[in-house]
């Protein structure tokens, strides 16, 4: 989740217990942003002098929190922050509300769905039939009704419930972010997903999806972006259901994290 330093900050200022509960810190991101850009291009002196000024800062608003509770596929600690403030959290993630989506949409059992949520590629092309595997539907989250190339497609507004959607559907392709990755594991569905640029905490929930729960299907950018999705679906398709969901991978950090948190609750 996206927990800003600022937050540890004001909430020290003001009294309160500030507990972080995030998978990446800023400074890391940023840190790891800046060594990419003065490999590949001549950036002033200058501005890289306050752009490390301003990681530094980003690694002291976070070490000013009460505790950091990491979340599974987290990214290293910013330099200097306390140790004992760190804890390790259980896999949180929503969990369903409807368990009858399918009727809802008039899908039966029997029928493959891909769930589609492409956030963070910018492309140009248009969906087409031919990506799907045959006798497979897609429902997309947050497109225009228009942009559907047929009956096989179902857009779905923004506000939808996406842990409904999960658990429903057979496979699932979307950005390897948090929310997914979290939301997949726990309702059994693998998730399929293309590497972005610069986003330096995908490789560390890239672990935890396909190392720790075999759990993810990689695909191209070019795959994508041509609609060879086929041989993905069907790969993913396979896994769904096949690893162990929620806090028994962490019973450990589980109950540290409850006990830590209901101590300082307390305090």
């Amino acid at each position: 989740v996206d927990a800003i330093p600022l937050a540890c900050v004001a909430g020290t200022m003001a009294g309160a217990t500030t507990v972080l509960v995030s998978n990446f810190s800023w400074d890391f991101c940023f840190k790891e942003m800046l060594t990419k850009l003065s490999d590949g291009c001549l950036i002033d002196p200058n501005t890289i002098i306050r752009y490390n000024a301003m990681v530094q800062q980003c690694e002291q608003d976070t070490s000013s929190c009460t505790c950091y509770m990491r979340l599974p596929g987290a990214t290293p600690l910013p330099t200097g922050f306390p140790q004992q403030k760190a804890l390790f959290g259980p896999l949180i993630a929503r969990q369903p509300r409807n368990f009858d989506i399918r009727k809802v949409f008039g899908v039966p059992d029997t029928t493959k769905v891909l769930l589609l949520g492409f956030g963070g590629h910018s492309a140009t092309w248009q969906l087409s039939d031919n990506f799907l595997p045959e006798g497979w539907l897609c429902w997309v989250l947050g497109a225009k009704a228009s942009d559907m190339p047929s009956s096989r497609f179902t857009s779905l507004s923004p506000s939808a419930y996406v842990p409904d959607l999960i658990r429903a559907a057979d496979a699932v392709l979307g950005k390897l972010g948090y929310g997914f990755v979290s939301e997949c594991v726990t309702n059994g569905t693998a998730l399929i997903y293309v590497p972005r640029v610069d986003w330096p905490e995908e490789r560390f929930l890239e672990k935890l999806l396909v190392e720790d729960y075999n759990a993810g299907v990689r695909m191209s950018k070019d795959c994508f972006l041509s609609g060879n999705w086929s041989p993905y679906l069907l790969d993913a398709v396979r896994r769904k259901g096949e690893w162990l969901c929620g806090d028994e991978q962490f019973p450990q950090a589980s109950a540290q994290t409850v006990q830590t948190l209901c101590n300082l609750m307390q305090s």
